[in-house]
């Protein structure tokens, strides 16, 4: 992912650095451009990354999730479908199979919305070296 190159460019020249960063710029604002709330997590179940949507749609600035486990806190979800979220996150990272969940959230607002969730997993080669 383009959000794990800064560890991997440590040893070029602050020239050579320039065009990576800003392309890594360039891909943050498509990012946050999506319409629609994406995210990823970790295997420890941390947020590692989310577009502005996916903190709007949470209620919630996207730095009160980065590298923070879903809680009810961060992200209105009951304890109780934060596991079955964990239990279906463990299926993905086992089976390497995408799963798609249609259910109901509740925004800020105590309004319940209808949602499809599409989880994949992606396994990143610059972080794996793979």
């Amino acid at each position: 992912m383009f959000f794990k190159t800064d560890f991997t460019i440590a040893h070029l020249s602050q020239q050579d650095k320039q065009p990576i960063q800003e392309s890594k710029e360039f891909l943050v604002q498509v990012f946050n451009a999506i319409p629609n709330p994406v995210f990823d997590k970790d295997q420890q179940h941390r947020w590692i990354l989310l577009n502005e949507a996916a903190a709007n749609f949470f209620g919630n600035d996207k730095n009160n999730f980065l590298n923070q486990k879903i809680s009810p806190e961060n992200s209105r979800f009951l304890p109780e479908k934060i596991e079955k979220i964990v239990q279906i996150d463990e299926q993905v990272f086992a089976t390497g199979e995408e799963v798609t969940i249609e259910d109901l959230y509740k925004d800020i607002h105590d309004q319940f919305h209808p949602i499809v969730v599409h989880k994949t997993l992606y396994i990143c080669s610059i972080v794996t070296g793979k």
